[in-house]
């Protein structure tokens, strides 16, 4: 027993100086090198399993090992079902949405023709046509997926969740600004009213309500995992520390030390045993 607790007192020190642990986010398709590695991962495939009332079941990360730039293994990374490789263990940690460069969609609608509906599908940053004579593009300037005003006015999000999505929408009628302002995928009809007095002032915006009206129909973005990377070179001393421990403990319990007494007196100079 006292054998094993020095060695787990040995495996204990041994992580904790050697031993290394780190976050490896990874999109689909995307490699990443090992901390502290001379290898590679990269994430085949991320998919998320459901119940069939909707509670996430299971996580699952198809991961390959690259070596060199050669695959070499592929596993399937599970909660609590590791990939281990060359003394690194990669656990799945958690997952998100790559936010940063959301794919959307946006309706256009016009206020005094109640038939005029056109879907423009775009990315941050990119110019839609819309080919209308009252309006020529709209552009998204910014993408939060959980709208919130923070210190400072300064427009942020609160989580990754997708809890209230929110674009920052331009429209222009040729070189002419004629909409800009906040639209909210839960509530498109708010801020639908002039320019937004925050957004940066442009010599051809115009002020007043827009003929258009802009709902914020879609919003998706590439799932991304988070992986973790966790060396622990004195894992091995610890069970066998814990192994140790257990067999002395059997040891004690179920072949206990047992005592012989004997009297010996002296019967006519001779030293007798007599119980």
């Amino acid at each position: 027993v006292h054998l094993g607790l020095l060695v787990i007192l040995a495996g204990g020190f041994t992580s904790g100086l050697g031993g290394h642990r780190a976050d490896v986010p990874l999109l689909e398709g995307q490699t990443a090198d090992v901390p502290h590695a001379a290898f590679q991962v990269r994430l085949d495939k991320f998919e998320t399993e459901y119940y069939p009332r909707g509670e996430v079941k299971d996580w699952k990360s198809t991961v390959t090992v690259l070596e060199n730039g050669a695959p070499v293994l592929t596993r399937v990374v599970e909660v609590n079902r590791p990939l281990s490789y060359r003394g690194f263990s990669f656990y799945q940690m958690g997952y998100g949405w790559d936010w940063d460069n959301p794919r959307l969609e946006l309706e256009v609608r016009k206020r005094a023709d109640a038939a005029f509906s056109k879907t423009v599908a775009l990315k941050v940053g990119e110019r839609a046509p819309v080919d209308d004579a009252d309006l020529s593009h709209v552009v998204v300037r910014q993408f939060v997926p959980d709208f919130v005003i923070g210190e400072g006015n300064k427009i942020q999000s609160r989580s990754r969740e997708p809890n209230n999505p929110a674009a920052m929408v331009e429209a222009w009628k040729g070189e002419e600004r004629v909409f800009s302002g906040w639209i909210f995928a839960k509530y498109p009809d708010f801020g639908q009213g002039p320019a937004d007095p925050s957004s940066p002032p442009s010599r051809h915006s115009r002020s007043g309500p827009s003929a258009f009206a802009f709902v914020l129909k879609n919003y998706s973005a590439s799932q991304y995992s988070v992986l973790e990377a966790a060396k622990d070179p004195g894992v091995n001393f610890i069970w066998l520390g814990c192994v140790l421990v257990t067999a002395g403990l059997f040891l004690a319990f179920y072949w206990p030390p047992r005592e012989i007494r004997v009297v010996l007196e002296e019967v006519q100079g001779k030293i007798e045993v007599t119980a």
